[in-house]
């Protein structure tokens, strides 16, 4: 990353460790931040200035406004759980992210996770998914690449096998176009049988 375009927003008193870590773990994959990028939630008096930001706690005075106006809603979390939503457009039209804990130790353990693996999902090593391979992925998906021509391929020969059940044919042909070969995907085709 370039430069980092967020700030971490905690309740007043949280005391909370993984808040400190959060921020350490940002700013070492910037080339540059603003400082401070962990603030007060009473210190924001310009919600509508916020960019990206990181609201933390469910105490957090703007995560309840966000879910006041139904903009964010937290699932019932079990004793020790943690979670981390995307809110999008929250107070203006940037998203922010809303990490809460069904107690203070859920939180911290959503804390220390994300600390120990952002950007990528699970592991924090070089080759992982990534949280910035999200859009090109999408992207690709949507355009058949990543296995969703193969998904939908398999979805509409599952559908035409249960309409000819019990038909008798003489032949049946298809050919499908894929984006890029895939060998495992046309031995399975081979293999398929309606009957």
């Amino acid at each position: 990353m370039d430069k980092l375009d967020t700030s971490l927003i905690i309740p007043q008193n949280s005391g909370l460790l993984g808040s400190a870590q959060l921020a350490s773990r940002l700013v070492l994959n910037t080339a540059g931040a603003s400082f401070p990028i962990l603030f007060l939630d009473k210190e924001i008096e310009e919600q509508k200035a916020l960019v990206s930001p990181v609201l933390i706690g469910h105490d957090n005075i703007l995560n309840k406004e966000l879910i006041k106006k139904g903009k964010l809603k937290i699932p019932p979390l079990q004793k020790s759980w943690g979670m981390a939503k995307v809110v999008p457009e929250a107070f203006n039209k940037s998203n922010a992210l809303a990490i809460v804990g069904a107690d203070r130790f859920g939180l911290e353990k959503i804390l220390t996770f994300l600390s120990k693996t952002f950007p990528y999902f699970d592991d924090y090593k070089e080759g992982n998914p990534q949280i910035a391979d999200v859009p090109s992925d999408l992207e690709g998906f949507f355009k058949g690449e990543k296995g969703s021509a193969e998904a939908y391929f398999d979805q509409k020969m599952e559908k035409l096998a249960g309409d000819i059940k019990g038909k008798v044919f003489e032949s049946i042909k298809a050919e499908l176009y894929l984006p890029q070969k895939n060998r495992k995907f046309e031995e399975y085709t081979r293999k398929f049988s309606p009957l």
